[in-house]
């Protein structure tokens, strides 16, 4: 059996060389989909994330629980309520380049698109980095050229 014939088969664990397969891995011409915006996520414990959470509801001003509750919140595919601490943040730190582009992933997953796109490019204005204004040029791309192929149909 070939390797065109395993992969048709649908097997996901069908391994590719020394790499096994993995459908939800992002496709190898380069071409990038909306679902593709960032890495995939580590699970976390639920308890960890409700606790921080409960810390943050109790003194909304404590910004350090929604430092450590926000990127968490997004590994846990939360978008919302990261989105939410991440506004919270930024009402702190309005200069912050780094947690307006953290803003703009969760509102992308959300599909606010609009709302993302302005994140961005804020996020661009202030991130100091090359290479993170360079990662959120690309995510900005790909949510202006996601956007204009929904606005085509």
């Amino acid at each position: 059996m070939n390797l065109r014939d395993r992969l048709s088969r649908g097997r996901e664990e069908q391994t590719l060389g020394k790499k096994k397969f993995d459908p939800n891995a992002p496709p190898e011409d380069g071409k990038r989909t909306l679902s593709h915006l960032m890495t995939r996520h580590k699970v976390i414990p639920k308890q960890k994330i409700d606790g921080l959470m409960a810390d943050f509801e109790a003194d909304p001003t404590k910004l350090e629980s929604a430092k450590l509750l926000a990127p968490l919140l997004y590994q846990a595919q939360d978008y919302k309520k990261a989105g939410e601490v991440y506004t919270r943040l930024l009402e702190a730190d309005q200069k912050n380049g780094q947690y307006w582009m953290l803003l703009a992933n969760c509102l992308a997953r959300q599909h606010a698109l609009a709302e993302a796109i302005q994140c961005y490019q804020r996020a661009i204005r202030l991130l100091e980095s090359h290479e993170m204004k360079n990662k959120c040029v690309k995510r900005l791309a790909l949510v202006e050229d996601y956007l204009r192929s929904q606005l085509r149909r």
